[in-house]
């Protein structure tokens, strides 16, 4: 027998800025992820897999883009 169980939340204020915070986040790592990917695609290099990219945007492009200290702020794991 399978069943289903509905559950709502109701985050507070805090909880809601940090939801919206750590989503923003993903969505702009992954678009730069597909960015970054596809610059590489034209210049005739390989494919970035994500634990290399994961190190190029913590010791390449974050340390040289200052104003993207806001990444950081976020889960660990966003």
């Amino acid at each position: 027998m399978l069943r289903a169980f509905r559950t709502e939340i109701n985050p507070s204020f805090g909880q809601r800025q940090t939801i919206n915070q750590t989503i923003g986040t993903c969505r702009w790592m992954y678009n730069k992820f597909i960015e970054t990917n596809q610059n590489f695609h034209k210049t005739g290099h390989s494919y970035m897999n994500g634990f290399a990219f994961s190190k190029w945007m913590n010791n390449v492009y974050l340390p040289s883009h200052p104003d993207k200290h806001w990444v950081k702020q976020s889960a660990s794991k966003a």
